[in-house]
């Protein structure tokens, strides 16, 4: 009978914890919504050259960079979309050489998630060290493409959000790039 009576009172004291944790996560998330309300970011991103020009059959080199000196950050989201009748994503191996030195560098832990889909390539970028964020100008991430067909086409950043230390930053200004591809020229014979 003991036993009986002792798992009777467990339930309600467990449901006295519950209620306890469940009012705790509210207030705390009530907390938190006002605590990561958007602020200004100040942060320039922007897709490295901004104009080029490659041969079909070429490959093409961009960077993510931050541009200029901004708001503190340790992390960021990106979507970058293309043309896939103009270009071809170009995946490095492995995939952590397209990385960014500015990500790599400050202290050599980062949290990275990439996923290609159609024309959007999606990142997901964190530095993992505490106290640590990025104000200065330096390349985040590094993409590369095969130029598939002759015409100007464009890359650009579809969307982007930056966060510091868990508490998200207001949108970041974004600069695209304008990409001139040519048809390649037939090779020149030697003439008898």
């Amino acid at each position: 009978m003991k036993h009986r009576g002792s798992w009777r009172e467990a339930p309600k004291a467990g449901v006295v914890r519950k209620s306890a944790t469940v009012a705790a996560l509210v207030l705390a998330c009530a907390g938190l919504q006002a605590a990561s309300a958007p602020t200004s970011a100040g942060i320039r991103l922007a897709l490295v050259p901004a104009r080029g020009r490659v041969a079909v059959g070429d490959t093409l080199a961009l960077e993510l960079r931050v541009a200029g000196k901004g708001a503190g950050f340790n992390g960021y989201a990106a979507v970058v979309a293309f043309d896939t009748t103009a270009l071809a994503f170009l995946p490095a191996s492995p995939l952590t050489r397209q990385e960014g030195a500015a990500m790599t560098g400050p202290c050599g832990n980062t949290f990275h998630r990439f996923h290609a889909a159609g024309d959007s390539l999606v990142v997901d970028h964190v530095v993992l060290c505490a106290g640590v964020s990025l104000h200065d100008p330096g390349t985040l991430y590094q993409l590369s493409f095969l130029a598939l067909s002759p015409g100007t086409t464009s890359v650009h950043v579809r969307r982007t959000q930056f966060y510091d230390a868990g508490r998200s930053l207001g949108p970041a200004t974004t600069l695209d790039a304008s990409v001139r591809v040519e048809a390649r020229s037939p090779a020149s014979r030697p003439v008898r």
